[in-house]
């Protein structure tokens, strides 16, 4: 159970060759590989969808700094590239800068959820829209819960009814 988070669904274990095509999408910048994966796994998505019923999909946004200078593309966005859900997804959160560590490279909870605690906020054009909805946060690992925790409490404090969190994979 994640505090702040109604349910959430994983596609496969952070593990194996799933951890090497995260690597390799995110440390070698294969974006095709991200959108065949996206491919590989809407079935799932989409039958979490139809299960939910969200009113609005958003994704995580990535740091801005691997952003900008490291990537240029965020994955998660990549991965529903080829799906239908690429012009549907409503982008409602953007993320604060900030120079700290990659949330990769650090696996205890408390120390994650204190080093993301206020970078997540929502576009201004959405504050007054969530209320009594519910949403589905897209992500590309669900690891410690921390930022599905951070996320979901962001999100209930303007109103929002339900949150859902599916993420391609569990760590």
């Amino acid at each position: 159970k994640i505090p702040y988070i109604d349910g959430y669904k994983t596609f496969s274990p952070y593990n194996g060759v799933a951890k090497e095509v995260i690597r390799v999408i995110k440390f070698k910048n294969v974006v095709s590989l991200a959108r065949l994966i996206g491919v590989l796994t809407y079935p799932v998505l989409e039958g979490y969808i139809e299960k939910t019923e969200p009113d609005i999909i958003t994704i995580v946004p990535p740091h801005p700094l691997r952003y900008w200078f490291k990537r240029g593309f965020n994955p998660v966005r990549e991965f529903l590239y080829n799906t239908p859900l690429y012009k549907e997804v409503s982008e409602i959160l953007k993320r604060k800068w900030s120079f700290k560590p990659p949330l990769a490279s650090i696996k205890k909870k408390s120390l994650r959820k204190k080093l993301i605690k206020e970078d997540y906020m929502l576009k201004t054009q959405w504050i007054n829209k969530l209320e009594n909805k519910k949403i589905l946060v897209i992500d590309d690992i669900l690891t410690t819960g921390a930022t599905a925790e951070t996320i979901g409490f962001l999100l209930k404090s303007v109103g929002v009814e339900k949150v859902f969190w599916f993420a391609f994979f569990r760590g």
